[in-house]
């Protein structure tokens, strides 16, 4: 079990049993930790708080703004300008948003440019009328949806690594 555990996860747990001659040295010596158990509950609640800490995290949108194209203007060689009503939220400078039309989203990218007529401006709120420029895309139409929005990366608390050793719990 040991040198099966050397080539995979460094991980071999027993309940229950004991362990021969010189596997404490041959654990430390291969990087694999041993983790021996007298009671079932403890064994199961290592077992799952090990399998979530390698586990991937998993990103989450969080909505922050939405706006309506009511206007479309032309933007420069490959892109466009979007005049959008903002219907509640905010859009922002740097925020990631996404261009939503019928068939669902067809762009995604980050605001690099607001404007609110002439002016430059760094976040349009709800009920204002504001531009959107969008590089390197053409095919935005009136009446599709602007939807800006902020990834989430929750933070776990540890991420196992093997200690290599015999351990008893």
């Amino acid at each position: 079990d040991l040198f099966l555990a050397e080539t995979g996860s460094r991980l071999v747990m027993g309940f229950n049993v004991g362990i021969l001659p010189k596997i404490k040295e041959l654990a430390k010596e291969h990087q694999v930790e041993v983790r021996l158990y007298s009671v079932i509950y403890k064994f199961v609640d290592d077992l799952k708080k090990i399998a979530e800490s390698l586990t991937p995290i998993e990103e989450k949108e969080q909505v922050v703004g939405r706006a309506k194209v009511i206007a479309l203007f032309p933007g420069g060689r490959k892109g466009i300008i979007l005049g959008c009503q903002v219907l509640d939220g905010s859009l922002a400078l740097g925020q990631k948003f996404r261009l939503i039309s019928v068939p669902g989203s067809v762009y995604m990218g980050t605001i690099d440019s607001l404007h609110i007529e002439k002016d430059a401006v760094r976040e349009a709120t709800a009920g204002q009328q504001v531009g959107v420029k969008i590089h390197n895309f053409n095919r935005a139409r009136v009446g599709d949806l602007v939807e800006s929005f902020e990834v989430a990366r929750p933070k776990k608390p540890f991420r196992w690594q093997p200690r290599g050793g015999v351990f008893r719990y």
